[in-house]
C-alpha cells in the first residue's frame, strides 16, 4: 500500500514556481503629499476625506487615465489636513494638475496642494 502512494506522488507533476517580475520591468511608483486648504474654515468637515479626494481625481482624469496613474491612498493626517497617495511614476504630472480642478470637497470649498513627491514612503511623511 505504502508503494503505491509513493508511485502516485512520483507520477504527479507539481506546477512549476511562477517567477516574479525583473526590477527593471516592474511599474516604479511616487508617493505624492498633498495639503488641503479648507477656504471657509479651518477645520475640514469630511468623515473620509481621502476616499473622496482620490473619487475626484479618478472622475477628472477619466477611465484610462486613472488607471495609468494607478491612485492608491496611502495615509491621512487629521491635524495638518495632508494626505499621501501612492501614483505611478509617469502620471504624476497629470494628477498634479487634476489637483488643481478639485474645488470642493463634500459642501466645502478648498484648495489642493502638492507638496512633496518621493519614491519612497518614509521621506513623504517626514515632516
Amino acid at each position: 500500500m505504502i508503494e503505491k502512494e509513493s508511485e502516485v506522488d512520483s507520477n504527479i507533476k507539481m506546477p512549476k514556481k511562477i517567477k516574479g517580475l525583473a526590477p527593471s520591468l516592474r511599474e516604479k511608483k511616487r508617493y505624492l503629499k498633498i495639503k488641503i486648504h479648507v477656504v471657509d474654515s479651518t477645520k475640514l468637515f469630511v468623515s473620509k476625506p481621502m476616499s473622496l479626494v482620490i473619487s475626484k481625481l479618478k472622475e477628472i482624469l477619466g477611465v484610462f487615465d486613472s488607471a495609468q496613474a494607478g491612485i492608491v491612498p496611502v495615509k491621512h493626517f487629521f491635524k495638518s489636513n495632508t494626505q499621501v497617495i501612492r501614483v505611478s511614476a509617469k502620471s504624476v504630472d497629470k494628477v498634479k494638475a487634476a489637483l488643481l480642478f478639485i474645488t470642493e470637497i463634500g459642501t466645502q470649498k478648498v484648495i489642493l496642494q502638492s507638496l512633496k513627491v518621493s519614491g519612497q514612503v518614509n521621506k513623504v511623511m517626514e515632516e
